[in-house]
């Protein structure tokens, strides 16, 4: 294992108490992924983290962050259905185990409405699990999970069909957000 001040941090990315204290086990970062299912998220699992680094005798605070799906436009409802691309996506992978490319928004909703209910349930619960919205109301729900879960930084992804919508989204939370080019605060 290579060591030294030159290293970078380790982080384990994970959806649950198990993931979390492992991470805390080998000494990690742990980086809580919201984005991944849709399953129910304690702010207990911090403590978990927490907790196992402290008992294997690991020095100094742990480090912890929140990563959650994001897609900003200029309104919910394009957001929605931006986000549409990857939930269908989801859809075939996680419950049919068919991983195929990223289609359009329009094709994924026209494809949602053959999907049986129990796949059409399946894709509304994973495009709410999703933060969809203009740039102000998802920097406002990542500041609410940001306070929920007490942590200060949160990790965003952002999965579309487009690119330029990809980067369009970026820019929009980026805005909301006061951040420059490079992630920094903007200078007042």
């Amino acid at each position: 294992m290579p060591e030294g001040p030159d290293v970078p941090q380790q982080w384990m990315l994970g959806s649950g108490g198990g993931s979390a204290a492992l991470a805390g086990h080998l000494g990690m970062g742990f980086a809580l992924a919201l984005f991944i299912g849709t399953h129910e998220r304690p702010q207990a699992i911090f403590e978990q983290h927490r907790q196992a680094r402290k008992d294997a005798g690991h020095p100094g605070p742990s480090s912890e962050m929140l990563a959650a799906a994001v897609i900003c436009a200029d309104n919910a409802e394009e957001a929605r259905f931006l986000a549409a691309s990857h939930t269908y996506w989801k859809v075939m992978a996680f419950r049919h185990g068919i991983r195929e490319g990223i289609r359009s928004p329009q094709a994924a909703m026209d494809a949602r409405s053959s999907l049986s209910l129990s796949d059409q349930a399946y894709f509304d619960e994973t495009l709410d699990s999703m933060i969809c919205g203009t740039g102000q109301f998802c920097r406002e729900e990542l500041e609410r999970l940001s306070s929920h879960y007490g942590v200060q930084e949160i990790s965003v992804v952002n999965v579309t069909h487009d690119f330029e919508a990809r980067i369009r989204s970026y820019r929009l939370l980026a805005a909301a957000c006061d951040l420059d080019a490079t992630g920094s605060q903007a200078a007042a």
